[in-house]
């Protein structure tokens, strides 16, 4: 299962990318895809105690293993394997996740609100963890 934290530190490394400022960086829809696979696969790996394999994130997001794999090493040396989160940097992300996705008008993030709505989940760790496990994550990866 992908926990909370891992879904909430993934954001967090994407963004850490981001900010390095990386000559050909670019979040689109086709490599942001990949991205957040990529990311989940290293911070479940962290912080959970029994991760998901490469090939079930790879079969998730619709990304060849290989190519999942390639990535994971890639993204950790940009990441000079400093996968540390302090607990001021998460909450600061999780709330910012959080804010974004409630004031979104984006369609997916709508229909994931209503679909949440729908099974009465209501608190934001419920929201992320219903999100990473597959609450019909079509469309948003």
């Amino acid at each position: 299962m992908c926990s909370y934290s891992s879904l909430i530190a993934a954001f967090l490394y994407i963004d850490r990318l981001r900010l390095r400022g990386l000559k050909g960086f670019q979040l689109t829809t086709f490599t942001f895809r990949r991205l957040l696979a990529t990311a989940l696969v290293i911070s479940s790996k962290y912080l959970d105690d029994d991760p998901l394999s490469n090939r079930c994130f790879s079969k998730a997001a619709d990304v060849p293993l290989e190519i999942l794999n390639v990535l994971e090493l890639h993204m950790l040396r940009e990441l000079n394997f400093d996968l540390k989160i302090t607990p001021k940097e998460f909450a600061l992300y999780e709330s910012r996740i959080f804010a974004e996705a409630m004031q979104s008008n984006d369609l997916s993030a709508l229909h994931l609100k209503v679909m949440l709505a729908e099974k009465g989940v209501i608190n934001r760790r419920d929201i992320a963890v219903a999100a990473c496990d597959g609450v019909s994550t079509s469309g948003y990866f």
